[in-house]
């Protein structure tokens, strides 16, 4: 099976400054860059597969909330590689048009609404909703996960994005998914972050990156999931409606029962207990 036929590199512009240092990250991955791939193993825990689903807990849809997006954003490497945005770049709502969007959430809690389903694995990896989506991850964590994933959505020509309130911290394994599933335990994109920004394909066990670049979620807070035909689009933004590509890649997923995953905990012992914290998730389309 051809998992990814074309990586598109990157286009970056020249205003913001995204800073972030080092990679933990366990996983060797199948790279697909300038036509050279080498395959490696997926040694990243499952997230979204620990743990037992609550079965019917989660977001209630909404068929008429609208947001306005327009185009154009910035961004730059902390290597200080620049370039002229791509102007395709701009995300959902890019036409000009309405959005609408068919799953929203600020996390008021204290429990999670009807489209969710809670994943939380069994060790002490948990979530809590408040106003925000709040992961705590203590000291002497290992390899274990919370969160939620979401009944089955039709996700083709949407955006999914979320802003991130709080990152994982730096110098630990500590990790949040922003996941689209085909299935409930099929393939999947993960946009990855850890200390750095790693959208990637799961396939069997098999692992693809599309990109793995220093990120900040000071300078650019909002990161999304964008399906465009065939491709996948994976983009950032410092306000949620202007949006920077920085990886693309083509989609071999169906995307008409899709389920999104937002996963946050850590893939090796954690010695720093700490939390990550996102609210404000949303499944739009132009």
């Amino acid at each position: 099976m051809r998992y990814l036929g074309r990586v598109r590199p990157p286009q970056f512009g020249a205003a913001l400054a995204v800073l972030a240092t080092g990679c933990v990250g366990p996983a060797p991955v199948l790279w697909q860059e300038q036509g050279q791939t080498s395959s490696g193993t997926d040694q990243t825990a499952d997230a979204t597969q620990a743990g037992s689903s609550s079965g019917g807990r989660g977001l209630a849809s909404s068929d008429d909330a609208a947001a306005e997006a327009s185009a154009g954003s910035t961004a730059a490497l902390d290597d200080g590689s620049t370039g002229d945005a791509d102007p395709d770049s701009t995300g959902a709502g890019s036409t000009g048009g309405q959005a609408i969007c068919v799953l929203e959430d600020s996390f008021e809690g204290p429990s999670p609404e009807l489209m969710w389903n809670d994943i939380t694995g069994a060790g002490p990896v948990t979530f809590s909703l408040g106003g925000e989506m709040t992961f705590t991850v203590p000291a002497g964590a290992n390899d274990d996960y919370a969160g939620l994933l979401s009944e089955p959505i039709d996700v083709t020509e949407s955006a999914i994005r979320v802003r991130v309130l709080e990152p994982p911290a730096q110098d630990t394994p500590q990790q949040f998914f922003l996941g689209v599933r085909e299935s409930m335990n099929g393939p999947r994109w993960d946009l990855m972050l850890d200390e750095r920004f790693r959208p990637r394909l799961l396939v069997a066990g098999e692992v693809t990156q599309v990109v793995d670049i220093p990120y900040s979620v000071v300078d650019m807070p909002w990161i999304q999931t964008r399906f465009e035909g065939d491709e996948v689009v994976f983009e950032v933004s410092a306000d949620g409606e202007q949006w920077q590509e920085l990886g693309r890649a083509d989609n071999p997923l169906s995307l008409t029962a899709a389920h999104i995953a937002l996963v946050g905990g850590t893939w090796n012992e954690n010695l720093t207990a700490s939390t990550i914290r996102i609210d404000d998730v949303a499944v739009c389309s132009p």
